[in-house]
């Protein structure tokens, strides 16, 4: 395996991509967050997307993806076991319908072609969290949001290609994690 700083660079933005939303996980489990199910289900959902459409568009080393899929279920489960309120909405159900959109494109036209409507699709998910952190900032939940931002530097920077598949989703998802950072510090 090549130790290059890129190579250390694309496996820290695994790691951090999987411990600081896991350290949130584990804070919505002991104090008791408030958070949607339903969007963190979606959220999981579409990391695997994301994951596969990343592999299939040629990116053999999409650790910060792999770290999300992970920390998603870890989120997922935090939420499951504290036995929070299940809400589905317009969001969620537009998110829905996106992400069913991004598969059939993919299927018909390609993984690299299905990249910016998973990139959309993932905007779409994070409103009603966006949402609920415009009405009532968290700035206790800063870390997985920041925490994120640099994992996403990192994959950008330690990606193997500068091309769609290696830098579309870390680039595009670093910047939402920005917009939800200033959401919760505000």
């Amino acid at each position: 395996m090549n130790y290059s700083k890129k190579n250390f660079a694309n496996l820290t933005s695994g790691a951090i991509g999987f411990l600081a939303p896991s350290y949130f996980a584990y804070k919505i489990y002991q104090e008791q967050l408030p958070q949607n199910i339903a969007t963190w289900i979606l959220f999981l959902t579409l990391d695997v997307l994301g994951l596969i459409l990343s592999i299939r568009a040629g990116n053999k080393k999409p650790f910060m993806q792999i770290g999300w899929v992970a920390s998603s279920l870890c989120i997922v489960l935090a939420i499951i076991l504290q036995k929070t309120s299940w809400n589905w909405g317009t969001v969620e159900t537009l998110s829905s319908i996106s992400a069913s959109i991004t598969i059939l494109y993919w299927t018909r036209k390609g993984a690299t072609n299905a990249l910016p409507l998973y990139i959309l699709t993932a905007y779409i998910s994070a409103t009603p969290q966006a949402v609920e952190y415009f009405y009532s900032p968290q700035p206790e939940t800063w870390i997985p949001w920041g925490w994120s931002i640099v994992s996403c530097a990192l994959s950008v920077y330690g990606a193997e290609k500068k091309d769609s598949a290696h830098i579309l989703i870390p680039s595009s998802l670093g910047i939402l994690n920005l917009l939800m950072l200033f959401l919760v510090l505000r």
